[in-house]
């Protein structure tokens, strides 16, 4: 991961597009990078959660429900290990029937957090804030996501920010006459790799269908005694 660098304005050029082109009147002064360095448990409750945080991090931004379990329950390898459990004390169950509590629970805890954070999922709707900006990766090496706060001076020059594209320069520009006359714009870069925490997570489908079966297997064993 690397450090916490400031990335300056560049040689360039931004328009505002509207229903017209008009030229940027404003100076952006150099880029403060205002985040701080985090690391985000591989799960894919604490990702999601992590672009849940970035969202909120904005002025006036709703606030967005999280998902559960990311700490530890939903580890693949923890996963891994209660479902192999939950089947040898679902077999065992036959000898002693107390064993058959872990995979019932375990059904019940892993079904709920899945369903939960479905729920979570659907009702956040977008995480994508107008103040978000991807960039490619090559600007920002070694991160999937950075805040900064650029200063706004008035008066007419030709800027672009980051060393990236037009396209996002014209964003920029419109961000800032949306401003209504702040002295600094807060903006998220973000690459590629951020925008796979803000997908659907895929292995909760499998997680619930493994849980489910874990569940009817444990039944089948109290059943056939």
């Amino acid at each position: 991961m690397s450090n916490n660098r400031v990335y300056t304005v560049s040689g360039g050029s931004i328009d505002i597009v509207g229903g017209r082109g008009v030229s940027a009147d404003f100076v952006l002064g150099t880029p403060q990078a205002t985040g701080t360095l985090a690391w985000v448990q591989n799960t894919y409750a604490s990702q999601y959660n992590h672009a849940v945080g970035c969202w909120e991090a904005f002025d006036g931004a709703s606030k967005k429900r999280r998902m559960r379990g990311g700490h530890l329950l939903l580890y693949r390898c923890l996963i891994f290990a209660v479902v192999i459990v939950s089947f040898v004390l679902g077999g065992l169950s036959k000898q002693v029937k107390a064993y058959i509590a872990f995979p019932i629970v375990a059904t019940v805890i892993y079904m709920s957090l899945t369903i939960w954070n479905w729920h979570v999922f659907r009702i956040n709707g977008s995480l994508r804030h107008p103040h978000m900006i991807q960039v490619p990766a090559r600007i920002l090496p070694g991160w999937s996501n950075k805040f900064f706060r650029i200063p706004i001076y008035a008066q007419i020059t030709d800027r672009q920010i980051l060393g990236i594209t037009h396209e996002v320069g014209t964003i920029i520009a419109q961000l800032i006459q949306q401003s209504h006359g702040e002295t600094s714009l807060h903006i998220m870069a973000y690459t590629d790799s951020y925008l796979r925490k803000l997908k659907f997570p895929k292995e909760t489908v499998l997680h619930f269908l493994i849980f489910i079966i874990v569940f009817i297997v444990a039944i089948g064993s109290v059943l056939s005694e």
